[in-house]
């Protein structure tokens, strides 16, 4: 018997509370929003500030160092099929920027800056590619050769 007039009572409450909620969905429903999407000056990053780090392909050696000292598994080694050889590529969505792998460099191949990501309203994977720069190197080097002159 207590327990249904305790159902009942909270029935009764569930009641009242319906309007006081949708006055304040309504009072809110106009409101300017909060949240801010983008800075409006640009932040300087603070010192130490560890930023996008790029590796420089032409020094590589390929030998596997950064991806396998990664604690986040962001590097993983892509073969280029036409030189056989292996180059890390980075994920940035993955990397925790520890710079592990600009430490184990042997080469000293990864440039570090203080550049950030550009800020993304919607999910992008953010990714260094060998490939890209191979086939850049590759149409740079093809145009080289057109524009010297033939004897």
């Amino acid at each position: 018997m207590e327990e249904t007039r305790k159902r009942e009572a909270a029935k009764v409450n569930n009641a009242l509370s319906l309007p006081k909620l949708l006055g304040k969905t309504l009072k809110n429903l106009f409101k300017k929003p909060s949240t801010v999407m983008v800075p409006p000056r640009e932040i300087k990053p603070a010192e130490g500030y560890r930023g996008i780090h790029r590796v420089n392909y032409d020094k590589c050696i390929s030998c596997s160092l950064c991806a396998i000292e990664c604690p986040a598994l962001a590097i993983k080694m892509v073969t280029i099929p036409e030189t056989k050889k292996r180059y890390p590529e980075i994920d940035y969505g993955k990397c925790i920027f520890c710079y592990r792998c600009v430490e184990v460099c042997p080469v000293n191949a990864y440039e570090v800056s203080i550049e950030k990501p550009a800020p993304e309203t919607k999910p992008v994977i953010i990714k260094e590619t060998p490939l890209e720069w191979y086939k850049s190197k590759k149409t740079q080097q093809t145009s080289s050769t057109q524009q010297s002159p033939q004897k």
